[in-house]
């Protein structure tokens, strides 16, 4: 740690956007995927003696010491303070009190145009930043203006994801996982549908749909027992709820919003589950997440012939694209 008007930290992490958390939050409760990936980043670079701070909304009054040496800072401090590298989340504004050799701006959003290209309403101020723009995904980067300093480095799964034993795959079992919610009731009509054809043709007696989010209702709940869905709402903590993902075997989506890249999917087939996606308004990112890209179409039909080639094969899936050992390679290219 950089003593008070000394040394430079290493790295600083600016996020004024982002919910509170630390880095025990993404062992112990939900996090939206860019906070996740704050934490992991800060971690591994603090394990491999980078001097790492984050500031972010948490509430703690106090600097947080994590067990990886990062430390996490109240956003409002407003404390003079210097690093090599500033990472700015998202369309946060690079702070005044922070001095940086270098700033990196991390976009986890989709931004707006006015039809010439230029950006409008909350990435609109990017235009003028002096940065490297690190996106999550090809299709993401292309959405950003030619003249920006684009890097792509997907994001990472928590590297003690990898170490989780898969629980026993429960034949007929799927889920879906959103902290946004985002398609659920789509989903939900769907999967009732492809239920029925399930049971018709043999290919599954009694299949089961199980929701994963932090928002439900149990008279919402109690109206689709017969429909084989099983709403859990959130499960915490967080190795507990990718204990109850392996059993599936996979995860059934209607997406209506474009994915930069989906956490969900990507751990999913880390224990070997498939990832089948129908996406309403366009594909996005979510293709640059999968290792079985035929399973992920805009067209129903497609989806249909897709979902149930599949379970008549069984085939085998892995996902070790991100692990952290892999994708920090890029990060510290970028940070360098």
């Amino acid at each position: 740690m950089p003593p008070n008007g000394g040394m430079k930290f290493d790295v600083i992490i600016y996020d004024s956007i982002g919910m509170e958390y630390t880095e025990e939050s993404a062992e112990t409760g939900a996090l939206g995927g860019s906070e996740l990936e704050v934490t992991i980043l800060a971690e591994e670079l603090s394990r491999r003696g980078k001097s790492v701070l984050v500031e972010n909304r948490h509430q703690q009054p106090n600097d947080q010491i994590c067990p990886s040496g990062a430390i996490y800072r109240k956003l409002g401090s407003e404390t003079p303070l210097q690093t090599k590298t500033l990472v700015v989340m998202r369309y946060s504004k690079p702070p005044r009190h922070i001095v940086a050799d270098k700033t990196v701006v991390w976009l986890h959003d989709i931004p707006s145009h006015d039809g010439r290209g230029n950006l409008v309403g909350e990435h609109q101020h990017l235009q003028g930043v002096d940065a490297t723009f690190v996106c999550v995904s090809r299709w993401q980067a292309e959405l950003f203006p030619k003249t920006f300093n684009k890097h792509v480095i997907p994001n990472m799964l928590p590297a003690w994801n990898y170490d989780l034993q898969p629980q026993v795959r429960i034949p007929g079992r799927f889920h879906y996982a959103s902290g946004a919610m985002k398609g659920l009731n789509k989903t939900i009509a769907l999967w009732r549908n492809f239920r029925e054809k399930m049971k018709s043709r043999g290919l599954r007696q009694h299949p089961e749909l199980h929701v994963f989010t932090p928002a439900w209702s149990p008279v919402e709940a109690s109206g689709e027992v017969e429909s084989g869905v099983i709403f859990h709402g959130p499960v915490s903590p967080t190795h507990a709820f990718l204990s109850e993902l392996s059993k599936s075997e996979g995860m059934f989506y209607v997406n209506e919003l474009p994915e930069n890249f989906c956490i969900s999917a990507a751990q999913t087939e880390l224990f070997g589950g498939r990832v089948h996606v129908l996406c309403v308004n366009g594909e996005g990112g979510i293709r640059d997440t999968l290792s079985h890209p035929e399973w992920i179409t805009t067209d129903p039909g497609q989806f249909e012939e897709g979902f149930f080639a599949a379970l008549r094969k069984n085939p085998k899936v892995t996902g070790l694209r991100f692990h952290p050992e892999t994708v920090l390679r890029y990060w510290l290219d970028v940070l360098s």
